[in-house]
């Protein structure tokens, strides 16, 4: 799926660092994984375009470089919006990443 949909390698040391949902579309499904970068990404697929597409989500939100090992977790809230969350690399708390972009 990573290079499917045109993404970076995921991180070898990362056994928790992956989680899926179902997309705020009901056509789309997310997967969401912390990479060898240390950036949370994503790929979405979406099932009318056939095809996963990738996005780096610690970029696009301006967040902080997670953890090398950390476990992932995401949901989507009352107000259609993607939520993921991590550690993070300079006090070890947890961090949120929000995604308010539209899908696919």
């Amino acid at each position: 799926m990573t290079q499917d949909g045109g993404g970076v390698p995921v991180a070898y040391t990362s056994r928790r660092g992956l989680t899926a949902m179902l997309g705020t579309n009901p056509d789309t499904i997310r997967v969401f994984y912390l990479a060898a970068d240390n950036h949370v990404h994503g790929l979405d697929w979406n099932s009318y375009q056939g095809k996963w597409s990738h996005y780096d989500v610690t970029t696009d939100s301006g967040g902080e470089l997670a953890v090398i090992g950390s476990t992932l977790t995401s949901m989507v809230d009352s107000n259609v919006k993607t939520h993921v969350y991590y550690q993070a690399v300079p006090n070890g708390h947890v961090y949120e990443l929000l995604q308010t972009v539209s899908e696919g």
